[in-house]
């Protein structure tokens, strides 16, 4: 399984983030939900090997889930 990472584009403490999880819906989409608060905007992440990340997308303030449609296991 892939690693996920959010990084904040608003607001300045990454530990207003908990419980991010990872759902599959399909064999190529993961939905990712989390826990915050409001006011906030995402940058998600996703491990691309053992030292680099790359992002998939960004989420709308207030938005605390994203659909990556492009898993690939």
């Amino acid at each position: 399984m892939r690693n996920w990472k959010l990084g904040l584009l608003s607001g300045n403490n990454p530990n207003k983030i908990k419980n991010l999880r990872a759902t599959s819906i399909t064999l190529d989409q993961i939905e990712l939900t989390w826990e915050g608060l409001d006011g906030l905007s995402f940058e998600i992440q996703r491990k691309i090997d053992d030292e680099n990340w790359s992002t998939i997308g960004t989420t709308a303030v207030n938005e605390k889930t994203f659909s990556d449609t492009t898993f690939k296991d």
